[in-house]
Order: C-alpha cells, then structure tokens, then sequence
C-alpha cells in the first residue's frame, strides 16, 4: 500500500489553511491517508473523506524542558547549525533561540511518528510524507527520512513565510541545508520562489520544483458591476504584513461613490474598523468578517466587484487571487513574491510597487474602473490556464507517488 502522511499547521481545525481543502479529494492516489496537525482544538472545521484519519502531533505549549532540549542540542545538525549563528555574529539571541526551538519541535514531530512509520514499512507499505510548510514540519519529515531512507519519500512546499528569509524578524530560517538535503523535493508554489531556492541552495536544484497551488472550478462568473459606484473587494487576515491601513488611506483619497468589503478577521480588526469612522461619506465599508470557502464564493457569485485588491508586503502566491479570477474578478496587486506570476498589466488587472502611495492607487482605481469589463475574460483564462486545482493537483500527486 501506498500510505500518506500530510503534515499541516490546524488543518482540519482552525480557521486557517482553508486552501488545503482544495487539494483534500485529489488525496485518493494513496491507499491511506493521514493528516498530522498541531491544533488544540476537537471539532473540525473542515470534512474529510470517511477513510482520511487524523493524527493530533504535539504543539508548541509547553514543549520546552531540560530534557529535551539536551536531547536536541546533542545533534550534529544542531551544532552545525550554531556555527552558522555564531559566524554571523547578528541576531545571536533571536536566532539561537529559534534554533532550539526548531530542534525540540521537530524531534517531538520525529519521535511522534517514528514508530507509527516504522509500523507501516515493517508490513511492506511504501510510506509518503508531504509537509505541507518548509517548517519545523518539514524538518521532521526530513529527520524521518533520514531515518528510514528509501522506505520514506519526503517532501516539502514552500510558500512564503517558510520560504523568504527576510521575512523571518532574525533574518534566519534553521536547517535550510539539511532539511534539503535529506528531502526528496522541495516544492515552491511560484516561479518566483524557485528561483530564490535555487539562489540560496545552490548544491540542491535538483531537488526544486515548482507545484503551483489551485482553485475548484465555479459554476459560472460574476456578473459585470455597474459603474455608478466602485466596488472593492480584499480577503485576507487582518495582520501588519497585509497594510490594510495603506488600502484605508486610499479610500480616503477616492471622491467618487466607493464600496469596499473586506472578508477575513485578525488581531487588527478593531483598529481597522476604527480607521474607516474617519472616512469620507463617498466611502462604504463592509467587514464580513471570516467566511468559509463556500460563503466567499456565494459573495462572488451575488456581488458585482470592480477588482480585488492586494497590498500586501510580502506574498507567495495568493490563493485570494485565484479565487477572485476564476470568478472573473480582475486584480490589483502590489509586485511582490511570486504576485506578478498571476497578475498581469492590462490582461487581467494591474501591478502596483510594493512602495506604493496611496494617492496613485486612488487615480489608478478612479481612472480604470470603468474598463474592467475587458479585464474579466483575461483573468479567467489566466486561472484556468495556470490556478485549476484539477489541473494543478492531478499533476502533483501523481508525480508524488511515482517519485
């Protein structure tokens, strides 16, 4: 038997990582399957096949003691690890810190699933694992591996946070070189990742892929907005990294009739909302706060939407994006990440400078609004062409399990 382990943050609980259900039925290459999250919650939010069983792995609470911790710092990849700290002679504190951190999670991870694994190999099965974030996941999958050699393939995606060293607050990620060596593959989900990984693991491109993410097909497209109003639409968590101060700032530079909903929920929401009681009386705000892939979608369905609108400071590929063009919505997007992979100027939407004023962002939504209509068909060719989760997941599971 071919056996899965998938290896995910909450997912099936939380609120967070709703894209990995779009990949849930596309599982059924594999004999068995198990999702391995760190959730503390019981009831799930999302519904898996009856045969899907679920592994609840050790979260971070309390995951610290004296034990453990010598038990981590006693690997050689740890110390290799802490050269490279003490070499770089920045963010001592931060990154050791983050070090043993990653070193005790992962093993908790490895030492979780060791038996389990050995259990399936000893019956004869070919065992999978897929992290779905180059994480401290990701580094218990490649501890496996490393463990049960052919027995195991490991393999990791990388996005954006687990991806781009610059966002990390220490400008450091543990044990890039190690969880890519031990790993059968590295998976980014854009060109633009690709690249980065090929830059900062050169000895390792062989290993690198890209495996783009998807959306399901929708039965039908939005309908075309009238233009008596700009209508704008942004969905996202509500976090310093997506600025939706600067998208609130450019509500307030627009002084023709607008509308914006925003759908998602965050530590900033209070503040945001706060924000917009300043706004002039041409601006409607709307917070539908978290809705479930279904609800987003019966949103798109019913509402007439000029664009969506992402200003964020750092992306992989936004799934939000996808979602949006498969309905037909065209894009406006800050040029970051693998972003320009998916928006193209004047195809299907407009790119914008990650430093970009509020001011331009107004005139470019006053000055093209009325133009979107030519921009619809081009953002569902690109997704169709590029974002099908039927295309997308097809290909990388089968490539998966023939690895």
């Amino acid at each position: 038997m071919n056996i899965l382990y998938v290896l995910t943050s909450t997912f099936p609980f939380g609120k967070g990582e709703t894209f990995i259900d779009n990949e849930v039925e596309y599982w059924n290459s594999f004999d068995k399957i198990f999702v391995c999250h760190s959730s503390n919650e019981s009831i799930p939010r999302y519904v898996l096949p009856k045969d899907v069983e679920i592994i609840k792995l050790p979260n971070w609470k309390n995951i610290f003691s004296v034990s453990r911790i010598k038990n981590a710092i006693k690997r050689q990849e740890f110390k290799t690890e802490l050269k490279k700290i003490i070499n770089t002679k920045v963010f001592l504190f931060r990154r050791l810190f983050s070090l043993i951190a990653w070193t005790v999670y992962g093993e908790l991870i490895f030492n979780h699933l060791a038996l389990q694994i050995k259990d399936d190999i000893d019956s004869g099965n070919r065992v999978y694992l897929y992290s779905y974030w180059c994480n401290h996941k990701a580094y218990g999958a490649a501890r496996l591996k490393e463990k049960y050699g052919q027995n195991v393939c490991a393999v990791s995606r990388a996005h954006g946070y687990d991806l781009y060293i610059e966002r990390s607050k220490s400008n450091y990620i543990p044990y890039r070189e190690y969880i890519a060596n031990e790993l059968d593959r590295i998976y980014s989900i854009s060109e633009n990742g690709y690249n980065y990984l090929c830059e900062i693991l050169p000895s390792h491109i062989e290993k690198i892929d890209v495996a783009k993410l998807g959306t399901p097909d929708v039965d039908g497209v939005s309908e075309a907005p009238d233009n008596s109003k700009i209508h704008i639409v942004s969905c996202s968590h509500m976090v310093p990294i997506k600025r939706l101060n600067l998208l609130i700032e450019t509500l307030s530079q627009v002084y023709f009739p607008i509308k914006w909903t925003h759908i998602g929920d965050g530590p900033l929401m209070s503040e945001l909302k706060k924000l917009t009681e300043k706004l002039p009386n041409n601006v409607e705000c709307v917070f539908t706060g978290n809705l479930t892939q279904h609800a987003v979608y019966e949103l798109y369905h019913t509402e007439k939407f000029h664009f969506l609108i992402n200003v964020s400071e750092s992306e992989g590929i936004p799934v939000s994006i996808m979602e949006a063009m498969s309905f037909g919505i065209p894009v406006i997007a800050t040029n970051v990440g693998g972003t320009s992979e998916i928006v193209k100027n004047g195809i299907n939407g407009f790119l914008i400078s990650k430093d970009f004023n509020p001011y331009d962002l107004a005139h470019m939504l006053t000055n093209n609004y009325q133009i979107c209509d030519g921009l619809r068909n081009g953002a569902i060719d690109i997704w169709h062409n590029n974002y099908s989760a039927k295309n997308n997941y097809t290909k990388f599971f089968n490539q998966l399990i023939n690895l």
